[in-house]
């Protein structure tokens, strides 16, 4: 696209996949904050509430961003900000796994410039 870089996306989605396979669950649910937040202008929206509330992608769409914009933007905010405790318990892949999601996302990306 002459009108926006993909190279940010392209890296953080490679970091994506390298903490799955990894099982680095908190850098996953750090990195798919950071596509989160990163993606809105691809869609013509400032940010991801936009994204949800505006963007004309459907119902099922509008679903699955809005399970990305409140539960992955809660559970990625409750690791980023917890300060530690006597006893932790660490986050389990189920925890962050919006794989669906991101693929509806990225996809909908995708028609958007025909990236091939």
């Amino acid at each position: 696209s002459g009108e926006f870089d993909f190279a940010k996306l392209i890296r953080l989605c490679y970091e994506a996949n390298v903490a799955y396979a990894n099982n680095c669950i908190f850098s996953l649910s750090f990195v798919q904050r950071a596509i989160m937040d990163h993606v809105p202008p691809l869609l013509g929206c400032n940010n991801f509430s936009e994204v949800v509330n505006n963007y004309n992608g459907g119902k099922s769409f509008k679903l699955l961003m809005d399970r990305l914009d409140k539960s992955l933007r809660k559970v990625a905010d409750y690791h980023i900000h917890r300060p530690i405790k006597k006893k932790e318990c660490l986050p389990e892949i189920q925890q962050v796994d919006f794989k669906t999601e991101f693929d509806v996302l990225l996809a909908e990306i995708i028609g958007q410039f025909s990236i091939t």
